[in-house]
């Protein structure tokens, strides 16, 4: 498995974890998905540059990137549910969170953020967006 698969598979294992007052289905990244007009999460892994700033060559990785959790809401139903939604994920990878899965540790070092909703014909969009840092040891 390439080190974006297992950063992206640990951030969406922690994701599926995340309690909800009302359980939302989760769209599968790069699969087809049909919430059937429901609200529904959507997440996003969105990878930046890895850096090794430690000798030797061959020693750790680091790495950094956002991972967007977006609420979609269908329109004309208000916005308290949903923003409820997106303060229970930003709570849920609150800064300080660590986790490990296939030899990578992941951490949250910063607070996530609700980002502004954004109005479709049909739906509310609300992003959260979680600044992810990864160390992935040189033999993962």
């Amino acid at each position: 498995m390439s080190v974006d698969a297992a950063i992206q598979a640990a951030l969406y294992e922690h994701l599926k974890r995340l309690t909800l007052p009302t359980a939302l289905p989760l769209a599968p990244e790069g699969k087809s998905f049909d919430a059937g007009g429901k609200a529904y999460l959507r997440p996003a892994y969105l990878p930046a540059e890895a850096s090794a700033p430690h000798i030797p060559f061959d020693g750790d990785a680091e790495h950094v990137g956002l991972y967007q959790i977006s609420v979609f809401w269908p329109a004309g139903k208000g916005i308290a549910d949903p923003l409820a939604v997106a303060d229970a994920i930003r709570a849920h990878f609150a800064r300080g969170t660590e986790f490990r899965l296939n030899g990578i540790d992941l951490r949250i070092l910063r607070e996530p953020s609700t980002l502004p909703a954004v109005q479709e014909p049909s739906w509310l969009q609300i992003p959260v967006r979680v600044p992810w840092w990864a160390c992935v040891t040189a033999d993962a």
